[in-house]
């Protein structure tokens, strides 16, 4: 089973062991629940064996050897770029770390496909990850399970400062240990029932739900603007595909207003008005993008929640791209 990461783990056994934090993709291969998206994931690694010398090595390196950051954006990218692939025989991958992710070809021109994302709270992500896999690791979910509050400022502070691991390992500490007194020094808070075993539940104290607009929008534009100029340089025209499953905490917005810009629908009308206009407006000062687009997905399936939409820039640079 998932012959493909194993082959990959026994391939970069000595590279793993020198690694200070287990891939998370190792620690999974344990974990009941896992199995369909394990089996998408082993899929995506053989295709990257498959083309191991024309780029795969390092992609796979970079995907899942390197930190939990790249793990999460390169993770967006195969998911991403493959479903895009299923659809459009004209788009082809670019496994080398120069130019964009991918190229679509039409007629005689070609379009630049860049995948971008949006992890604003991708400390909140790495922290329930990796304190379940400390806590797990110890035995203490055998007979128990448990609920974890935490504050997310306190996971951004402990990000900025480079620092959030130690927090992870210092609340994974106080958790087996029982000290209720470090781990609320530590913002975190736990609740242990016996009723079942092996879970956790997690909840978030200080909430900030007020900035995800921006984050889709102005935060979305400025990143694209500053970190993406080289690769988007290789084409005259590029289309753009943001991943945005860490853009914000589940909120009455997020992920819904997604299934509403690619579908219709009535509950965010003005947001989605306002989003398109952005872009219109935003895109006019970026003449190689033509167009954006969200993209939201889960590890257990190969296509997105929603259909999908492209915010052009104008109506006369739309470009036939297959995306449902």
């Amino acid at each position: 089973m998932y012959d493909n990461i194993n082959r990959l783990i026994k391939l970069k056994a000595e590279k793993i062991g020198k690694l200070l934090l287990k891939p998370l993709i190792i620690d999974w291969l344990s974990c009941l629940g896992m199995e369909d998206s394990l089996t998408i994931l082993d899929r995506k690694v053989g295709y990257l064996l498959d083309n191991y010398s024309r780029g795969g090595e390092g992609k796979l390196n970079q995907w899942l050897f390197s930190n939990d950051v790249n793990f999460c954006t390169l993770t967006a990218e195969r998911y991403i770029l493959d479903y895009l692939r299923s659809k459009n025989k004209n788009i082809e991958d670019n496994l080398c770390r120069k130019g964009v992710d991918g190229s679509l070809s039409i007629a005689n021109k070609m379009v630049g496909i860049e995948i971008t994302t949006l992890n604003g709270f991708v400390a909140d992500w790495i922290f329930t990850e990796r304190l379940r896999q400390n806590i797990s690791s110890i035995g203490f979910l055998n007979d128990k399970t448990i609920r974890v509050k935490y504050s997310f400022s306190r996971l951004l502070k402990e990000f900025r400062e480079h620092t959030l691991y130690e927090y992870i390992r210092h609340v994974g500490s106080c958790i087996a240990d029982n000290n209720t007194c470090l781990l609320q020094d530590a913002n975190v808070s736990i609740e242990i029932e016996h009723r079942w075993s092996g879970s956790i539940s997690w909840e978030i104290v200080d909430e900030d739900e007020s900035q995800w607009i921006s984050r889709l929008t102005k935060d979305l534009c400025d990143k694209i603007v500053t970190s993406k100029k080289r690769q988007l340089n290789k084409f005259d025209k590029n289309i753009i595909f943001v991943g945005v499953n860490n853009i914000s905490f589940p909120n009455w917005a997020i992920p819904a207003i997604f299934s509403e810009i690619g579908q219709g629908g009535f509950s965010y009308p003005q947001q989605i008005s306002y989003i398109n206009s952005f872009w219109q407006k935003a895109l006019q000062h970026q003449k190689n993008i033509i167009g954006i687009c969200y993209f939201y997905y889960s590890l257990d399936r190969e296509d997105p929640f929603y259909p999908l939409k492209i915010f052009w820039s104008e109506d006369s640079e739309q470009v036939t791209v297959n995306l449902n």
